[in-house]
């Protein structure tokens, strides 16, 4: 999965939704725990206010049980945002593509499977829509009933599909007025997203009054 990233910090966020929607009690809390750190620490890692250490990518790819390969590839992507020259991150750049055994940084099938088989990735993607220029990630989480961590990691795979753009502003917009994904063959992660929509529905009509549906 390390492979799929070329950030670590969109990978640990990546890491931690995975985790939250497997189980929804889990929490950033537990996720920092287990790489042996503050909470706070992380949270201003995952929110780009800091960066790991080599010395704490090290025993941050051990918690994580990555292999050998991985644990490098890791490493090499914390000293990629450590960079402070465009000739240091150039080499740590050729380190990332020796070491990845695709010899590509990003493997966009990987995101098209995440995008189909997870329910709130094209809803988040069309929130941007509903919210304009006020899109907040803690809204549309609320909204949604999920964690900031898994919008973020949402808007992260739409940006690398080319589903979305940032303006210079800063303003996330869609790149396409419309997306459409269809298969003519059963399809897995069609069949994932589907099921988890019909639960949705289930769900809303046991729980929700006329306005909530509406």
């Amino acid at each position: 999965m390390v492979f799929e990233h070329a950030s670590y910090k969109k990978y640990l966020r990546a890491v931690l939704a995975d985790n939250i929607s497997a189980n929804p009690q889990y929490s950033l809390r537990a996720f920092a725990k287990k790489l042996e750190m503050s909470p706070a620490t992380l949270s201003q890692v995952l929110s780009d206010k800091k960066n790991f250490s080599r010395e704490r990518a090290m025993l941050v790819a051990e918690k994580l049980k990555l292999d050998k390969s991985e644990s490098e590839y890791f490493i090499q992507l914390v000293e990629l945002d450590r960079a402070k020259t465009p000739r240091l991150k150039s080499q740590v750049l050729e380190k990332l593509q020796e070491i990845n055994p695709k010899r590509d940084v990003n493997d966009l099938s990987v995101d098209v499977f995440k995008l189909m088989s997870e329910w709130y990735y094209p809803t988040v993607l069309e929130m941007l829509d509903l919210y304009k220029n006020s899109f907040k990630v803690e809204e549309v989480a609320r909204r949604l009933n999920i964690s900031p961590i898994q919008v973020q990691e949402a808007l992260d795979r739409l940006e690398r599909l080319g589903l979305i753009e940032k303006t210079p502003s800063g303003e996330i917009k869609k790149s396409h007025a419309k997306t459409v994904v269809g298969s003519q063959v059963p399809n897995e992660a069609l069949r994932n997203f589907h099921e988890q929509m019909l639960t949705k529905a289930q769900q809303s009509l046991r729980t929700q009054t006329p306005n909530e549906k509406y």
